[in-house]
């Protein structure tokens, strides 16, 4: 029977999943370790005010360099992505680094009624050596139903794309995105034509975490935001506010174009936790929460 966190795709017909063949690396397992309520350490980021504060080569790019962030779909509902009190997003200089690496801006075309392509920036991350995370609104959209394609170009650096990229035509979402837009079931995924990307990057460990555990803690999020020179990936971090069953709340800034990024956590073995995929604005800012559902849709989907 269909729920609104029934699988639905593009491509792969029904409910069945792509079979993943590539196991977590030893060195990226998330399974039973804990979680530090941390920040990640990046220059010209303020970890002690983030506390305190309460509420590619070959790739021609240069047809997205005009693109509106997805987020302008979403602005109307549920309000821009939004900067809380002062902007203090830092930006990161060597994408090379993990994890900022399996972060990747994503360029997405629709096709209007016309047939012409409509353009727009985002912002995903992997989660196996093929599949790459991201919002529900940046697959599937109301008004042109699912992208025509989507250019994956992780750890883009201005001009630079040390991993060139890859374009999918492959996508998976729910029900409760794809029938209804509800921003609770706001996920979705890219499924790359080969792992060539993902093998280079690696990709982050993701898992359904306790109230207990979120409320309060410490939240990491970085990505591609419309508002800074183009093609930079920009980190902030913030604490969880509150949260619900489908939803977490952060004081974390953020801007359109990074819809689609992670929400993570870092581990007391320093691997990386995603816990949630960044969509939505308002101070403070939200994503939808990793529970069991999207959990186990994320686990089949890679």
């Amino acid at each position: 029977m269909e729920n609104a966190d029934s699988a639905v795709s593009n491509y792969f017909p029904g409910n069945s999943s792509p079979i993943s063949t590539h196991p977590t690396p030893p060195n990226e397992s998330w399974e039973g370790a804990r979680v530090v309520s941390r920040f990640e350490r990046v220059n010209g980021f303020d970890n002690e005010r983030a506390l305190a504060e309460t509420i590619l080569g070959g790739i021609d790019l240069s047809k997205w360099d005009d693109a509106p962030h997805i987020s302008k779909r979403m602005e109307e509902n549920s309000g821009p992505e939004s900067v809380c009190g002062r902007d203090d997003r830092a930006i990161i200089e060597n994408t090379k680094d993990f994890p900022w690496r399996a972060i990747a801006q994503i360029l997405i075309t629709f096709r209007n009624s016309s047939g012409n392509p409509v353009r727009f920036i985002g912002t995903g991350w992997f989660i196996s050596q093929r599949t790459v995370a991201t919002c529900g609104h940046c697959v599937y959209d109301r008004q042109y139903g699912w992208a025509q394609s989507i250019m994956v170009v992780p750890g883009r650096n201005g001009n630079s794309t040390p991993y060139g990229g890859l374009s999918s035509e492959n996508f998976w979402s729910v029900n409760g995105w794809t029938k209804d837009q509800d921003p609770e079931y706001d996920y979705g995924a890219i499924v790359l034509p080969s792992d060539s990307l993902g093998k280079q990057t690696g990709y982050f460990g993701f898992d359904s975490l306790p109230d207990n555990i979120l409320k309060g803690s410490a939240i990491n999020t970085s990505g591609y935001p419309g508002d800074k020179t183009t093609g930079t990936q920009w980190f902030n971090a913030g604490g969880v506010t509150s949260l619900n069953m489908k939803k977490i709340f952060y004081m974390v800034d953020s801007m359109g174009g990074q819809s689609g990024s992670p929400t993570w956590h870092r581990q007391e073995n320093n691997n990386v936790l995603s816990v949630g995929i960044h969509g939505y604005g308002g101070c403070p800012n939200s994503a939808a929460r990793i529970n069991k559902e999207v959990k186990d849709n994320l686990i089949k989907w890679r």
